[in-house]
């Protein structure tokens, strides 16, 4: 009896330490979900001084993101909705749309693969980002916001566009003026990415005071009612900006015959076509539009610009994907 219980502890004892080793080692690997998918990848993610850091074409893939890697510099860089991030490998510094941050752990090498901290990347492009210890799991959710509201947005924009559309790019670039052409070049190119269309190039070369000094305008806009509210669409991108900043800006200004401004947005596109929807009231008053382009040291280039005339539907109810991404 004796002989038949001692076999029995050490069976308890070697079944449980088998399995608090099967746990330990269970938690010894890093896990990652975005929008509840499992990622998977050749180097897994790694804990370092409580901090996890994940492989950096990975991560900026399953954020959506677009990726590119200076290896003169040591740099990568991320691009989504208008947000760049931008890490060196081996230092603390990390940029988000040009401004400078200091990170908790560097950006490293690891087994021949570039590794970033998950954190910092996934809130800058607006994510939300939840760390389960129990299970040793990175949960991100919430990724791409804006493009879900552009795409949105788009749908709704797309219903109506064949019959409420007054106002496209084909008559833009080919009637429009070009202004200030002694801070840059205004050109109407063909992209090798657009099948049928041409783009508005605007490259600036000499920086001013006043980004207005470079700009393109129309200024026969259809003739609007009082009440008339429109849509706009524009889609641009940026083929060349200050590389520490890394993205370009363009400025929509619609005034009236007088010179009143009506409305202004600034936005802002990395190398990736980006689109824009914005509601505007009209007032009656809207004569003319201006592409504002004189902002340091970039070239855009802006394929599509299409107006809507909704008449008297609610602003809060048209396309939008601006309002809640305006630069404070």
């Amino acid at each position: 009896m004796k002989k038949f219980i001692a076999i029995l502890l050490i069976f308890v004892i070697v079944v449980s330490s088998v399995s608090v080793f099967a746990a330990k080692k269970q938690k010894t690997r890093i896990d990652m979900t975005v929008n509840g998918t499992l990622c998977s990848f050749d180097q897994m993610p790694v804990l370092l001084n409580e901090r996890v850091i994940v492989p950096m074409r990975g991560l900026f893939e399953m954020l959506g993101a677009n990726v590119s890697w200076d290896p003169l510099h040591s740099e990568v860089s991320g691009e989504l909705d208008g947000v760049t991030v931008k890490l060196k490998v081996g230092y603390y510094d990390a940029y988000v749309n040009g401004t400078h941050y200091k990170l908790d752990v560097p950006s490293q090498i690891v087994n021949g693969r570039t590794l970033i901290p998950v954190r910092f990347v996934a809130e800058a492009f607006g994510a939300e980002v939840i760390w389960d210890d129990e299970t040793k799991t990175v949960h991100i959710s919430g990724v791409g916001k804006k493009s879900q509201e552009t795409e949105a947005a788009g749908k709704f924009f797309d219903r109506f566009a064949e019959k409420k559309l007054i106002l496209d790019e084909p008559i833009i670039f080919d009637s429009g003026k070009k202004i200030g052409t002694e801070y840059g070049e205004i050109t109407v190119v063909k992209p090798d990415d657009i099948i049928y269309g041409t783009a508005l190039s605007m490259k600036t070369t000499k920086k001013s005071a006043d980004p207005s000094n470079l700009r393109f305008e129309y200024n026969k806009f259809p003739e609007l009612g009082q009440l008339d509210n429109l849509c706009i669409k524009v889609v641009f991108r940026t083929t060349k900006c200050d590389y520490s900043v890394g993205y370009g800006k363009l400025g929509i200004e619609l005034s009236s015959s007088d010179g009143e401004k009506i409305h202004y947005e600034e936005l802002r596109a990395g190398s990736s076509w980006t689109t824009y929807y914005i509601p505007v009231a009209s007032y009656g008053k809207i004569n003319k539009v201006s592409f504002v382009a004189g902002f340091d040291d970039q070239t855009i280039e802006i394929s599509q610009f299409k107006v809507l005339n909704f008449k008297e539907l609610p602003l809060d109810i048209l396309p939008d994907n601006v309002t809640g991404y305006r630069e404070k």
